[in-house]
């Protein structure tokens, strides 16, 4: 026969009510008179045994009282005493009885929780079963009339807590229970022995906060711990599926569970092999109604070693890390200020099971040194970043300022276009570029003077543009130089020996051996110059001749056009690479000389003429400021005061 509608709507609600209830428990606090005591008194509640001593309700509690007022006994000897309440009118099922209590040092005997019923008594002691008052004597006397557990708190070192949660279950099966704390001491009758301790007042404790739950469908936990590993997620009795990650190797792992009620029964706490990476418990709890069930799963995944090898951040003492930091970019470049000692890395590691070793301090040769960063992830796979050091002896090295700072032109006033931009291509270095252009180019300087410079050997580099105009060559005389010596951008080949010999003639010149590209944004090509510094100061940069150059360069082999000479630099970097040579001295006197990177250097002398071997003077330095001459690979008679000495060139 077909159920009416209504019939069906009812049985339906009926089902979900019965489901929302299945894991519900009912709190009966509100039948407990006075529970945590809070009248100030003893309102409600019967002591028996009680003789004397103290056993008033105060506030000395610590924060973790319920409210403001305790409950407790103290007495130089305590008898058998029992503090309770008789409940009355309660349905029948199982009820979770819970209570507050704190035991300080050497006072423990047998405090507990207990609950009567006409099942039995049952109870609760504080301590841990290994307590020294709980004696198999003592425990036997307990035994023969109440079912006890453990509490497993420590004693307190203090008289006024911490309070911890005692907790029994007991069947009501005649709508009656009755609930409290017993204790024994010194005094007791009933053949306890607590002579371990030598307080007189053993069995002294406090109490508070009573409460009362019918709990006969509740199936829940309320914890889950794991042999091995945790779960990935905080534990709530009412999410009931977890995931777990488990270490690497892990090959089993076995749940334990702390019962939300006791005497639940729980299935699935067998160990799970896991070897295969992965693995699941089903835990199953029954409530003590016997029919209500609580299904609680774990999903369970055996970590593997991490790979990752890079670095979360890279940081130094002094200076800027160029380019920013990356954790994709191994190498890096900090510039740092003249002069100093010393500087520290710190590396931060992505992964906090990998390691690095490379970092910490660094003491500098002539600003010069390297932190080697290798990063070892947990499964062995290594990277390795870089950090050169140097010091930063240029100004605005890549014009990235967008202006011109620290840097001067000469011979380019009222050009077309001189400064800053960022018309170049991707192999300049950042976002600005600097160089000139103009219908007719003249003799023109792009320098710095650097002061402040220790003695010593250094590599001049920069990035030109070989010059063109889309169409032809633009090619003259555009080089890197520094002191008396330079690098033309072109091969040797590209420049006639007219224009060499006017070069030569005041710089020691090389060849870049580069050719030009028609295009006006790059590509930007290196160039290097290595100088010797001997008395702290170097002019470097850029120089540049063109059709209106006043020092005699012609260039017959560009025809067509406009701009001979434009240019476009960019990236300019400075490194000390060795110690200066060394002064030779002429006979016993103090003049002496050096000749590095064809430039002769001559002091301790106002003055002095160099001549070829032909008897042609090539230089006649009246005023010696020390900075030299540059001169061509070649064998040279020097005079200065009385003094005349051969000189060997060779660059």
């Amino acid at each position: 026969m077909k159920k009416p509608k209504l019939l069906n709507f009812l049985l339906f609600f009926a089902g979900l009510l019965t489901a929302q209830l299945s894991f519900s428990q009912t709190d009966y606090t509100s039948q407990i008179t006075n529970p945590s005591f809070e009248t100030g008194d003893y309102t409600g509640w019967t002591w028996t045994g009680w003789t004397g001593g103290w056993q008033t309700v105060n506030n000395d509690g610590d924060a973790t009282k319920d409210g403001t007022y305790i409950a407790g006994h103290w007495n130089s000897s305590i008898e058998d005493i029992e503090c309770s309440q008789v409940l009355s009118a309660l349905p029948n099922g199982y009820y979770k009885i819970t209570a507050l209590a704190s035991v300080s040092t050497n006072r423990s005997s047998n405090q507990r929780l207990f609950v009567t019923t006409a099942s039995g008594t049952k109870s609760m002691l504080y301590g841990a079963s290994d307590n020294t008052a709980y004696s198999a004597a003592n425990l036997a006397i307990l035994g023969a009339t109440e079912t006890y557990s453990f509490g497993g708190y420590a004693e307190s070192t203090a008289e006024n807590g911490p309070f911890y949660k005692l907790s029994v279950v007991n069947q009501v099966t005649d709508s009656t229970l009755t609930l409290g704390f017993r204790f024994s001491g010194n005094s007791t009758t009933l053949g306890y022995d607590f002579s371990y301790s030598s307080k007189g007042d053993v069995g002294f404790f406090k109490f508070d906060n009573f409460t009362l739950t019918e709990v006969s469908s509740l199936a829940t936990l309320d914890a889950i711990t794991l042999s091995e590993g945790a779960l990935d997620s905080t534990f709530d009795s009412n999410t009931f599926t977890y995931t777990a990650s488990l270490p690497v190797g892990t090959e089993t792992v076995t749940p334990s569970v702390v019962l939300s009620v006791e005497g639940t029964t729980v299935t699935g706490l067998d160990a799970v092999d896991v070897s295969s990476g992965s693995g699941t418990s089903t835990i199953t709890v029954t409530a003590l109604d016997g029919t209500t069930t609580q299904v609680y799963t774990i999903n369970y995944t055996v970590l593997e070693l991490s790979n990752d090898a890079t670095l979360s951040d890279l940081t130094v003492s002094v200076g800027t890390l160029s380019p920013a930091f990356d954790p994709a970019d191994t190498i890096y470049t900090v510039l740092l200020p003249i002069g100093t000692a010393t500087v520290t890395a710190t590396a931060t590691v992505n992964d906090i099971l990998s390691t690095v070793t490379g970092d910490g301090e660094v003491t500098l040769d002539h600003g010069r040194g390297t932190s080697a960063i290798v990063v070892t992830a947990e499964d062995g796979t290594t990277k390795s970043y870089l950090i050169n050091y140097d010091f930063a002896y240029i100004t605005n090295p890549s014009f990235e300022t967008a202006d011109t700072t620290g840097w001067s032109f000469t011979g380019a006033d009222s050009y077309v276009w001189i400064g800053v931009n960022s018309d170049g291509d991707a192999t300049k270095d950042g976002t600005y570029i600097c160089g000139i252009w103009n219908s007719a180019i003249g003799d023109v300087e792009l320098s710095q003077t650097l002061t402040g410079i220790p003695d010593g050997k250094y590599m001049i580099t920069a990035d030109l543009m070989g010059s063109s105009n889309s169409t032809t060559s633009r090619l003259t005389t555009q080089r890197l130089f520094a002191g008396g010596s330079s690098m033309l951008f072109g091969a040797d080949t590209a420049y006639s020996a007219e224009n060499l010999a006017i070069l030569g003639a005041t710089e020691v010149y090389s060849f870049g051996g580069y050719t030009e590209t028609q295009s006006d944004t790059g590509p930007f090509r290196t160039l290097s110059v290595t100088v010797s510094v001997t008395a702290d100061t170097l002019k470097m940069g850029v120089r540049t001749n063109g059709s209106a150059s006043t020092l005699g360069y012609t260039f017959s082999n560009l025809t067509a056009g406009d701009g001979y000479g434009w240019f476009k630099v960019d990236n300019f970097t400075m490194t000390y690479i060795g110690i200066p040579d060394k002064l030779q001295q002429v006979n016993d006197q103090d003049i002496t000389y050096s000749v590095i990177d064809g430039k002769l250097i001559v002091k301790n002398t106002d003055s002095f003429v160099v001549y070829n071997l032909q008897g042609m003077k090539v230089a006649d330095v009246r005023d010696n400021s020390g900075n030299g001459v540059a001169l061509r690979s070649g064998i040279y008679i020097v005079k200065a005061i009385d003094r005349t000495f051969k000189v060997l060139v060779n660059k």
